[in-house]
This record gives structure tokens, C-alpha cells and sequence, in this order.
């Protein structure tokens, strides 16, 4: 029943809103016509006074209107009358104040004399006119007009500028085609767009009301389901509560896991130092006949990667950073064994641990690049640890290099598990890790980072993987065009 009620309530609407909306557009559209009708003709009045009086200033003289046209003053009118740009003329004439016509393109006239038209003494107070005029038999004034039936009759005072006084009075009169072709082209513009304005209107109010019966129905068949049983509405209410704060229990697990990813990203990130620091104090304690040097090479181990943990204790929101543009790039010139050698050191006891060699076949005199080096070594100690942890037992890592016009790159080469090709796509994603890696920690943020590092150094990187058989990461940066070594 009650969504029959609902059905019904619809169609009603639909039925006698088609009828009122109908009307309505009828009704506005009667008015459109008379309303474009008046704006037409006082844009023309106002375009033809100004346009009138700019064509006298430049033509014609006060003298001109004091008597009838001589044969100097015709060609000054007929001057005036070439400069118009009013389509459809077919007759023009001048009068001085007196009502005396000093020049018309109908010859006849020049010379006479009428009575002023209501027209010419609204020129006269300044007031130009414009409007369609239906020309009557009999009428002197219209005498020569009355075979085109019906014109835009135009009266514009010619004042020479910014003087009130009047020198005369322009009188014009065009066919009525093209303003007529004007309006209705508004006409057809103006009745489309309240079609389509009551068609969107109806329909949004349509769509309301359908909600709105739709509502009604639904409260109905509650209130039938409370009459039944309390446990029902029971059921019914808790249900729209967990809808209602489903938003904010999805934005609650996101911030959880906001957390978490923020711990994984501190344990991935502060690891390699904080082991490197470790080996070195274990190295430390060692004996032996050359200690002095050894622990000196150890406390440069140390205070290094000391120096580095601060930095990422400092950088630990450099994703973040890095999606909001704050992060700092301080590109100089920069030497890759020196950076790529310290990036070494600093994860030579992650290697040895995993039995993993590392060969390092950048020549030394390589170009200088173009990079920050804090961030160049970032990307360098990135990638040895990812290729430290994907390698394969007693595999080797092979780092080498090629320079191409003005850049260099740098390849680095594990003998891993490979990246399979539906994983490829996924491997610079924030936060990514493939489903098939078990027994590796990591956070999926790494290769992230080292992405945004290489691009932010204007640079490129990319990767060539087959499963079981390694991968390659390659990267490239701009020479130091500078420097003396830079030979390719």
C-alpha cells in the first residue's frame, strides 16, 4: 500500500508539474520578444548618437546646417552618409532646428520645410530615438517612405561635442529585415535556454519529490516494522549508526595505520646507521699491533654514520616533505666514488652478515655530477640495502657506470629473487611490498624515497628485473660540465 502511495504521489507530480511548467514557459516566452524588442532598439539608439556625432565631427561644419546643401556641403553629407554602418538604409535626412531639411539622399526634399514630428522634438531636448515606425498614407513627413511600408526610424541630435547646444538633427530609416533576423536569433536563444533552465528545474524537482515520497515510504514501513516488535526498530537504528560513523572508523584506521607505517619507516631508515655505528664500537675493542690506525678508521666509521642518524632523525618526515615541496636540495658539484665509497662503508657489515659481495667498478676519474651529495648518498646506501636483502646467498652486487653526451649513469646489480613482471609497476609505490617476499623486513618506502631523491636532483631512474635472475637499478644525473675531468 504504502508504496503504491509512493508510486502514485510521483506520477501526480509528474503529471500536473508538465502541466505548469508549460504554461510557465509559454508565459515567458510571450515576454521574450517585446523585452528584446526595447533592448535592440536602444542599443541602436544609443550606437547611432555616438556613432552620428563622431562622422559630424569629421565631415561636416555648424555652417552646414544653417541653409539648404550646396554643392560643397552635399559632398561633406554624402561623406557622412558613406561612414554609416547601418544595415538595411534607405533613407537619410538632415534638419536644422527650424524643421527645414538642409540635405536627404532624396533630392526633393532638401529645402523643405515640416512641422516638427514628435521624433525630431525629442531630438531637439536631446533625446535620440529609435524605433519601428508604420509609414501612413498621406503623412508629408513620410511621403517618399511610404512604399517600404514600415522602417527603424532613427533621430540622433548632432551637437558637435560636448556642447549642449543642438546644430541639427540626423534622421535615418532602415529596412527592419536584419533587425527583425537579430531579434529573433536572440528570440530562439533566449526560449532554448528557458527550456533548458525549466527542463532542469523540473527535473531536479522531480528527483526531490521522488526522494521525498520515497522517504515518506520508508518512514512508513519503520513505522509498521516499531508496531511489530521494539526489537526490530532496535535493529534498524543501530544499523543506520554504524552507517553514520562509518566515515570516521575508515578515517580512524587510516590513522592507524598512518602510525604504523611511520614506526616501519623509522626501524627501515635508522637501521643501516645505527648497525654501522654498532660494528664500529664492536671493531672498537679489538687488539692488535696496529690499533691506533684501525680505531681511527673506526671512529670515522662512527662519527659518519653518528652524523647520519642525526640526519635522519632530523629527515625521518622527508615523504612527507617531499609531497609538500618543503624538502631541500642543495645541488653542487659532486664526486661519485667518494659518495658511492662512504654509501659502502656504511653497509659493509649488512653485507658481510648476509654474505653478499659487493664490486664496485665506477672508474675514478668519472665525471663529477650535478647532485646533493647528503641526498646522492641517501640514494646510493637505498640501494645497496635493498640489494643486499634481495640477493641471493653468497650473491654479489656490481656497481658500474657509462656516461652518455652530458650524463652519467650509474647501474647497481644484484643477483636476487628478480621482481616479477606484475610487481614491476608497483615498485616505487609508497609503502608497496610484493605479496610474494616473505622472511624480509621492510617497509616498501625506500625505493619510494630514492625515486624522489633521483627527480628532485633532476635526474631519472629506472629497472630491468627477470625473476630468480636479479634486477638492475639504473639512475642518471647531469655532468659537472665545469670540471677538467669531465672528457665525454
Amino acid at each position: 500500500m504504502l508504496k503504491g502511495f509512493h508510486f502514485n504521489t510521483f506520477w501526480q507530480f509528474v503529471f500536473l508539474g508538465t502541466i505548469v511548467f508549460f504554461i510557465i514557459g509559454i508565459f515567458l516566452s510571450s515576454l521574450v520578444r517585446p523585452t528584446l524588442v526595447h533592448f535592440v532598439l536602444r542599443q541602436q539608439e544609443l550606437t547611432t548618437v555616438v556613432f552620428a556625432n563622431r562622422l559630424a565631427a569629421e565631415h561636416l561644419f555648424a555652417e552646414d546646417f544653417k541653409k539648404p546643401a550646396d554643392e560643397n556641403s552635399r559632398v561633406r553629407f554624402e561623406a557622412f552618409v558613406d561612414g554609416l554602418q547601418i544595415p538595411g538604409l534607405f533613407r537619410v535626412k538632415f534638419w536644422n532646428p527650424d524643421g527645414v531639411i538642409v540635405y536627404s539622399d532624396e533630392p526633393r526634399l532638401i529645402g523643405q520645410k515640416f512641422s516638427l514630428t514628435e521624433g525630431l522634438q525629442g531630438a531637439l531636448d536631446l533625446k535620440s530615438v529609435a524605433e519601428i515606425e508604420k509609414f501612413k498614407e498621406g503623412d508629408p513627413h513620410h511621403e517618399y517612405e511610404t512604399s517600404f511600408v514600415e522602417g527603424l526610424e532613427i533621430y540622433a541630435p548632432i551637437t558637435f561635442g560636448a556642447s549642449p547646444k543642438i546644430i541639427g538633427i540626423f534622421e535615418a530609416y532602415a529596412r527592419t529585415g536584419f533587425l527583425n533576423e537579430q531579434i529573433n536569433e536572440l528570440r530562439n536563444l533566449f526560449i532554448g535556454r528557458i527550456i533548458i533552465s525549466l527542463t532542469l528545474m523540473f527535473l531536479a524537482l522531480s528527483f526531490i519529490v521522488w526522494r521525498a515520497s520515497r522517504t515518506v515510504a520508508r518512514q512508513g514501513v519503520k513505522l509498521q516494522a516499531y508496531a511489530t516488535g521494539l526489537e526490530r526498530m532496535v535493529e534498524d537504528r543501530t544499523k543506520k549508526l554504524k552507517e553514520a560513523s562509518e566515515s570516521e572508523i575508515k578515517k580512524a584506521k587510516e590513522l592507524i595505520k598512518l602510525k604504523d607505517q611511520f614506526v616501519f619507516v623509522a626501524a627501515h631508515e635508522l637501521r643501516t646507521p645505527a648497525n654501522a655505528i654498532k660494528w664500529g664500537l664492536d671493531a672498537f675493542k679489538m687488539d692488535s699491533p696496529d690499533i691506533f690506525e684501525k680505531k681511527k678508521s673506526f671512529l670515522d666509521i662512527i662519527k659518519n654514520s653518528n652524523e647520519r642518524l642525526l640526519r635522519l632523525v632530523t629527515d625521518l618526515l622527508e615523504v612527507a616533505r617531499i609531497e609538500g615541496t618543503t624538502i631541500t636540495i642543495d645541488i653542487n658539484k659532486v664526486s661519485i666514488p667518494e659518495s658511492l665509497g662512504e654509501a659502502i662503508k656504511e653497509t659493509e657489515g649488512m653485507a658481510k652478515s648476509s654474505g653478499v659481495g659487493v664490486v664496485n667498478n665506477i672508474p675514478k676519474d668519472i665525471s663529477y655530477v650535478l647532485a646533493d651529495p647528503v641526498r646522492l648518498k641517501e640514494v646510493f646506501i637505498n640501494l645497496l640495502t635493498n640489494a643486499i636483502k634481495y640477493n641471493k646467498e653468497r650473491g654479489v652486487i656490481t656497481i658500474s657506470s657509462e656516461q652518455k653526451d652530458s650524463l652519467v649513469i650509474i647501474h647497481v646489480a644484484d643477483e636476487g629473487i628478480g621482481i616479477s613482471s606484475e610487481d614491476q609497476k608497483h615498485v616505487f609505490e609508497k609503502f608497496w611490498r610484493s605479496e610474494s617476499v616473505h622472511g624480509i623486513e621492510g617497509t616498501g618506502l625506500g625505493l619510494f624515497i630514492v625515486k624522489q631523491l633521483v627527480e628532485l636532483m633532476n635526474g631519472e631512474i629506472w629497472f630491468e628485473s627477470k625473476p630468480q635472475q636479479g634486477t638492475v637499478f639504473s639512475f642518471s644525473l647531469k655532468k659537472y660540465l665545469g670540471d677538467k675531468r669531465n672528457k665525454s
